[in-house]
Order: C-alpha cells, then sequence, then structure tokens
C-alpha cells in the first residue's frame, strides 16, 4: 500500500516488458526487488538530495582554475576516487540493508522456490546497473568539464564500472553477513558496526584502484608538465591492471558467496 514514486511506474513496466522471458521464480524476484526500491518515496527523496549534492560538487570540478593544462588530466583521475566514494556512500544506503529490509518477511524468501545464490544476484543486479550508470555519469561529466585526454578517459571510464559493481557486490554480501531483520528502519543498519566495516572496506578498496590504475596517468603528467620519460616494459605496465581486476573480481564474488553459505546454514539451524 505504500505510494508509487514519481515516475516509479513506467520504470517497473519497463523492467517486467524486459524481463518477460526469465524463469517465473527469478521474474519475481526482481519483480518484487524493483517495486520495493521505487515505492519508498524516502528512499527516492536521498537519491533527489545526492543527486543535489554530485550537481554542486561537479559545478565545483567545473570552476576550478585550471586552465585547460595538464593538471586538468590529473584532477580528472582523482574525480574517479571522489566517484567511488559516492557510490560507496550510496551502496551504504541502499544495498547494504537490502537483505536486512527485508525484515519479518524473510521467511517468504527462505520458502521461495529461488536459491540463496539467485536471491543475492537479483539484489546485486537491481542496485548495480543503476549505480553504474551514475558512477559513469559522474566521471564522464568530470571528464569533460576538465579536458581529459583519450588515457584518462579509458581508466577512469573502466574504473568506474568496475568500482560501481564491486561495491555493490561488497555491499550486499557484507549486509547479507551481518543481518539484522529486527530493525524497523534501513537507515540504522547502515549507521551499526557493520556499515563502518563496509565504509571502511571501501575505502581501501577505492585507494588500492586508484594506486594501481595511477601509472599510466602519471606517467602522461610526467611528460606533458615535467618532460619526463621513462621506458618501461609492457609486463611491469600491465601488471597493476591484472592486479586490479583480480582484486576487484575476488571483492565482487567472495562475499556474496561467504553469505549465501551464511544464510544456507542460518535456515538449516532453524
Amino acid at each position: 500500500m505504500a505510494p508509487i514514486a514519481i515516475g516509479a511506474a513506467p520504470a517497473t513496466r519497463f523492467l517486467d516488458r524486459l524481463f518477460a522471458r526469465a524463469d517465473p521464480p527469478l521474474r519475481a524476484m526482481l519483480a518484487k526487488e524493483v517495486r520495493t526500491v521505487t515505492r519508498d518515496v524516502a528512499q527516492w527523496s536521498q537519491v533527489m538530495l545526492m543527486a543535489a549534492l554530485m550537481f554542486m560538487y561537479l559545478y565545483n570540478i567545473r570552476m576550478l582554475p585550471l586552465g585547460g593544462d595538464a593538471r586538468a588530466s590529473l584532477i580528472a583521475y582523482l574525480n574517479l576516487g571522489m566517484a567511488g566514494f559516492v557510490i560507496a556512500a550510496i551502496c551504504l544506503r541502499f544495498a547494504y540493508p537490502s537483505v536486512s529490509a527485508e525484515g519479518k518477511a524473510f521467511w517468504i524468501v527462505r520458502t521461495a522456490p529461488v536459491s540463496y545464490r539467485q536471491f543475492l544476484r537479483v539484489k546485486v543486479f537491481v542496485y548495480a546497473v543503476p549505480l553504474t550508470l551514475l558512477s559513469l555519469i559522474l566521471t564522464a561529466f568530470g571528464n569533460v568539464l576538465l579536458g581529459a585526454n583519450a588515457v584518462v578517459w579509458t581508466f577512469t571510464m573502466i574504473g568506474a564500472s568496475l568500482l560501481a559493481v564491486t561495491l555493490v557486490s561488497l555491499g550486499v554480501g557484507l549486509g547479507a553477513l551481518t543481518t539484522q531483520f529486527n530493525i524497523e528502519n534501513p537507515l540504522q543498519v547502515g549507521l551499526s558496526l557493520g556499515g563502518f566495516a563496509y565504509m571502511a572496506a571501501s575505502m581501501a578498496y577505492v585507494a588500492a584502484m586508484m594506486i594501481l590504475m595511477a601509472r599510466p596517468v602519471m606517467r602522461y603528467f610526467m611528460k606533458n608538465v615535467f618532460s619526463v620519460t621513462d621506458d618501461v616494459q609492457w609486463l611491469a605496465a600491465a601488471l597493476p591492471i591484472v592486479i586490479a581486476l583480480t582484486l576487484s573480481a575476488a571483492i565482487a564474488v567472495i562475499p556474496v558467496r561467504i553469505a549465501e553459505h551464511r544464510l544456507s546454514r542460518f535456515s538449516e539451524s532453524d
């Protein structure tokens, strides 16, 4: 009986048509999750507030007195870290408490003809799609405003996609490991000790990604500002990228798999 937020009805109808050929149980889980998110007006109001803050952030980037020099490319790359922080903060509000938000109705999930793996994957998918789009938009706007070159565009857009998907998976996985079904307001879940641990892990991951992917950007910056070049073999240049991809895959998969086993044991114990 919750009121439908503006634009929620067309969005749910579009998604129903998009997944019309999916398995009925999976389609039902997707439809349920999308409607749960879109019909919560309080969540939409918080999204609007975050959008206003992001607009102010991008406006401040536009007003930086860089004059189109090479420093703009460096700031454009650092903008990726800020985008990661924004996505992590949104995940703390939406993705992390998503399993606990089932509340006392979690018994429906336990008796439904879907596995916990499908249940968690639906959570990741529903939140990863819009947050990946948001991450790409934030990064692209920053690159356009700062006049970033092709190297920065390539690494920041790839990095934005990796950050969004990984942070959502990490949020759903850790949230399922620290479920609190008795809390009425999902906001309280994000303010718990588990929420603090999620933000700490997210910031550590974002920082690691920024360090691992910084070498090509720093080479460009050193070449254009200080006219310093270095001869680096392709293996040494590609190794940080391989490590970044491996780290992202591990963080995206391992917490969700552990959460799946934890929920299975939770059901068996009952």
